[in-house]
């Protein structure tokens, strides 16, 4: 202790004297410098400072010897404080040491307690950021159904739900539609999928706009549909979607029993719902305008389609395929009407029963069919069993289970095509888009029908007019009427597809109009024609003009028709050339107005070509036959004779087949002539050819050779043959009474016949004729009335 205070003394002694030595070296420093009188010196300055540098030194080590000195004082006084606490540690009493022990509890317990209240603060905090992460997660562009599905995972992820559903709003504001879920114990009926948007729970969540959390019984009617009763859940919390004040749907989670939704989740539910709302109307509207985008791309495509096609089926083909793709219906058909609207058929159809479509057909006036045709715009039937207007169409409806129907016209820019017409089994309304698909379409559609019917005209018109230029250049290079007439009936059934046509042309031994040619027509009918139709019955002739049945059911038709059917629709056209009519061309159909005007008139044209063509041929027949024929008696002249005498000889040569002839004289003709006179004479003539025509083959060929003298040719027969032929000849006539006069009115004729055989009495004509001529002047030289065969040369 002392030795302490002795260094203690010692130290502080020392730091005093530093002190006193930087005071007097600072004092002698400026007095130096005040009795100079020249502070600007140098010298002075570097003494000032060098006085400065002493007292500061000085400073210092007196501050280190005092700092060092107190040192010592410092450590005592803490030995001082520790022997104090040791004093009052040691008089604490044990009831003092359990009261501190309790304290001690109480601080762990309630340490214990804030740590559980900050870990469940740090739980929320974290399903809080999951919440506020969950929009960024959400990809409107993927579709409503995967945004939907998105945003119910992370949600029920974050409030620990175990199954949850997301409910969108219908475009009709009044049901909540199924389009997510996850989760759920049970597969949701159909009541489940499509709730009212009006009550429930779900209606009262998204008509007030904000969250509800409900207990099992509160949210019963959906709970039990979808969760079973073995494990019930503590409740459903029902928060609305919504998007700029606009609702989009509610989204529903279960709860688990005592994992309770705290206020701030509940709020950011809420807040969250706001944005999963927007996504889903996001997703929605791109969803929407990406239809949009497919459906102005598909209409396009399927008007450059529409417009390429030619032809009307084609056409209708086409649109009802688009149909079909555009929509998904499985049930369509398209009318098409005539002039009438009350008349119309089925073009086109799919997935549909003939007997439905017939049923239709004729109930299409009274039905939606009519009423757009009438109206000419769309009409749809949400459902035919509750509508009014489509009460008459229902028994139809029901058999084909039809409930919903949605009519398109076709309209045209003066008239109205037909129709359109979708079918669905199921209630409800076609969509907005689906009538404007249809509308669309419909139009493109009579656009194209016109294209195609303008086209389909010019085609055929074309044809037409090919047909009449070769059937005018037939007619022209024939000169043969039946030939044109067979021509005639066969072109006109290739042109009009019709079932049957027919030529009737005025007969001159009877005046009747008789079979010409024909095709289509029954057997029986064909007997019934060939028996001859009364011109002064039929109607086309005695007007001289066409006449049209459009429909024989209802339309006053020719009781002269004759085709071996009933029903369906003809035309006559009458065979007029050079102011007279000499027949008609008949053509039918198997259908009511099978034929167009433009049809009608077309086939007028046909039958006056053909008028024309077969009274030209008739004319040439004529003039044909009197420069071949022998005009008193109608037998082919000598000119004909020698022409078919050598086309015969040509044959048997070449195929070395028997050809004979018989020349034959009238005995005593010129007597016969004296007597009675020369028309007399002309008429035994006459009768003669009506003998010769009546013991001939159909192949065998006769002609008057000159004067009485007739020849005969006969094919394929040999002298014996011909022989037997002349005889028969000689007795035919001889057995005959002829025309003398009035005084003596029936006389008798007789013949004699030479017979002269190919190639045994000659191989040439002349020397046929000539063998034939020397039997014939035997006959006479040996008695008359005889026959007498050439003998070989």
């Amino acid at each position: 202790m002392r030795s302490l205070s002795a260094s203690l003394h010692r130290r502080l002694f020392l730091g005093f004297l530093a002190l006193c030595s930087g005071a007097v070296g600072l004092c002698l420093g400026v007095s130096v410098a005040l009795g100079g009188g020249n502070l600007r010196d140098v010298r002075t300055l570097v003494q000032v400072l060098v006085a400065l540098v002493a007292v500061l030194a000085c400073s210092g080590v007196a501050m280190s010897l005092i700092r060092r000195a107190l040192e010592p004082l410092r450590a005592l006084r803490e030995a001082v404080r520790e022997a104090a606490n040791s004093r009052y540690r040691s008089a604490v009493t044990a009831s003092g040491a359990a009261e501190v022990e309790a304290l001690a509890e109480d601080i762990e317990r309630l340490r214990q307690e804030h740590c559980a209240t900050v870990r469940a603060a740090e739980g929320e905090t974290q399903r809080l950021l999951e919440l506020s992460k969950l929009p960024a997660t959400i990809d409107a562009r993927r579709g409503e159904l995967v945004a939907a599905r998105t945003a119910l995972e992370s949600v029920l992820g974050a409030v620990g739900s175990p199954a949850g559903a997301v409910y969108l709003l219908e475009e009709g504001q009044s049901t909540l539609r199924l389009i997510a879920d996850s989760g759920l114990r049970l597969a949701p009926s159909a009541e489940v999928r499509t709730v009212p948007a009006t009550h429930g729970f779900m209606g009262r969540a998204l008509n007030y706009g904000q969250a509800m959390v409900l207990d099992e019984e509160g949210a019963w009617s959906w709970v039990s549909e979808v969760w079973d009763t073995e494990s019930a859940p503590a409740g459903v919390a029902c928060v609305p979607l919504r998007s700029a004040d606009k609702p989009v749907g509610v989204l529903n989670a279960i709860l688990r029993s005592g994992d309770p939704l705290s206020p701030d989740v509940v709020e950011m539910l809420e807040t969250i719902a706001a944005q999963i709302g927007a996504a889903l109307d996001s997703a929605q509207v791109f969803a929407a305008a990406r239809r949009r985008e497919q459906h102005i791309t598909a209409l396009l495509e399927t008007s450059a389609e529409v417009a390429r096609g030619r032809r009307t089926r084609q056409v209708l083909d086409l649109v009802l395929a688009k149909v079909r793709e555009r929509t998904g219906v499985e049930k369509c058909a398209i009318f098409l009407v005539n002039e009438d609207v009350d008349q119309c058929r089925v073009a086109a159809h799919a997935g549909l029963s003939d007997r439905f479509l017939e049923r239709l057909r004729e109930l299409a006036p009274n039905g939606p069919t009519g009423r757009a045709m009438r109206e000419r715009r769309s009409v749809s039937v949400s459902s035919a069993s509750v509508d009014p207007s489509v009460a008459e169409l229902y028994v139809v409806y029901r058999e084909e289970r039809i409930e919903s129907v949605l009519v398109a016209p076709l309209l045209g820019a003066d008239r109205t095509y037909g129709t359109i017409e979708l079918y669905r089994d199921a209630k409800g309304p076609f969509s907005p888009e689906e009538g404007q698909l249809l509308s669309i379409l419909s139009n493109q559609a009579a656009i194209a029908l016109t294209n195609a019917e303008l086209h389909e005209e010019s085609l055929r018109r074309l044809s037409a007019l090919e047909t009449i230029v070769e059937t005018t250049a037939l007619f022209g290079a024939s000169s043969d009427p039946n030939q044109i007439v067979q021509t005639a009936v066969r072109k006109a059934r290739e042109l009009f597809h019709c079932e049957a046509c027919y030529v009737c042309l005025r007969s001159p031994e009877t005046g009747r109009l008789e079979l010409q040619g024909a095709v289509g027509v029954a057997e029986a009918a064909v007997a019934s024609l060939r028996e001859g139709l009364d011109p002064a019955r039929c109607w086309a002739v005695q007007k001289g003009s066409p006449f049209m049945v459009r429909d024989t059911q209802w339309d006053l038709t020719c009781e002269q028709e004759h085709c071996g059917t009933t029903g369906g629709s003809h035309v006559c056209a009458p065979l007029t050339a050079g102011g007279e009519c000499f027949g008609v061309m008949h053509m039918r159909g198997s259908q009511p107005r099978a034929f167009s005007a433009d049809e009608e008139r077309l086939f007028c044209t046909i039958a006056e070509q053909v008028a024309i063509a077969a009274q030209r041929a008739q004319l040439f027949q004529q003039v044909q036959e009197s420069a071949t024929t022998d005009p008193m008696t109608g037998a082919h002249n000598y000119r004909r004779f020698r022409q078919q005498l050598l086309r015969e000889l040509d044959e048997a040569r070449r195929y070395e087949r028997p050809l004979s002839l018989i020349l034959l004289d009238l005995d005593h003709f010129k007597e016969h002539n004296d007597t009675f006179g020369h028309p007399s004479g002309d008429e035994v003539l006459r009768k003669l050819a009506k003998v010769l025509s009546s013991c001939l083959r159909a192949v065998d060929f006769f002609a008057r050779y000159g004067g009485e003298e007739f020849v005969v040719v006969l094919p394929e027969t040999s002298k014996e043959g011909a022989q037997a032929v002349a005889e028969k000849i000689r007795s035919e006539v001889e057995a005959a009474t002829f025309y003398g006069d009035a005084s003596t009115p029936e006389v008798t004729q007789t013949l004699s016949l030479g017979v002269a055989s190919f190639p045994a009495d000659g191989d040439a004509d002349e020397r046929l004729i000539a063998a034939a001529d020397r039997a014939l002047y035997r006959a006479k030289e040996n008695g008359r009335n005889r026959v007498e065969v050439a003998s070989a040369s």
